[in-house]
């Protein structure tokens, strides 16, 4: 579960960048946000995770 929401929360960065179009700022803003939605939101990723795994 902790490799699917990393790899969850590094999609999101990642779409987050090229939407963006801020890669060189992207990643050091990116952590916080990153952090304060996996805190906020903590069932719904591990519902996630579940469903499809």
């Amino acid at each position: 579960m902790k490799k699917a929401r990393l790899l969850y929360l590094t999609g999101l960065s990642f779409i987050c960048i090229s939407l963006s179009g801020c890669g060189q700022k992207g990643p050091l803003f990116l952590p916080e946000p990153a952090k304060t939605n996996q805190q906020s939101q903590p069932p719904t990723t591990e519902n996630s995770d579940k469903k499809e795994s």
